[in-house]
């Protein structure tokens, strides 16, 4: 992910918002592409999901101001996520509907993107529990 800014602490104390750009990290293959830049979780973050306030992708643009954890996450895989992801992601924050949670989190299948890539080279043969 790429914030347009100058460092991710100088940042926050600006008066602008603070708009990320999330990269595409594999070659533009069209459909083929196997790995999503939009996941319910990573291994590494330098920009927390408090400091982040748009995120653009070459899907298109979610504006998260005012929005709830569970609001986000909506907000973002109906914007900003691939066709070909979508279905997954809206599998994964429905592991958390009816549970009275305020994040849509599954510690238990939070990273299955990542180990269906790493296993099969596809994200989209991820499974969860």
């Amino acid at each position: 992910m790429t914030c347009i800014s100058i460092s991710s602490t100088f940042v926050l104390n600006l008066k602008f918002e603070r708009i990320c750009l999330a990269k595409k990290i594999w070659k533009d293959y069209g459909s083929d592409s196997l790995i999503s830049s939009i996941v319910p979780q990573v291994a590494h973050v330098d920009s927390t999901e408090h400091d982040v306030r748009m995120i653009v992708t070459e899907q298109g643009a979610a504006d998260l101001r005012g929005k709830s954890p569970s609001q986000r996450a909506r907000c973002i895989i109906e914007n900003c996520a691939h066709l070909d992801y979508k279905d997954l992601l809206w599998d994964y924050v429905k592991l958390s509907e009816g549970k009275n949670v305020h994040y849509p989190f599954s510690l238990k299948n939070a990273l299955k993107m990542h180990l269906a890539y790493a296993e099969h080279g596809d994200i989209r043969k991820a499974v969860y529990e």
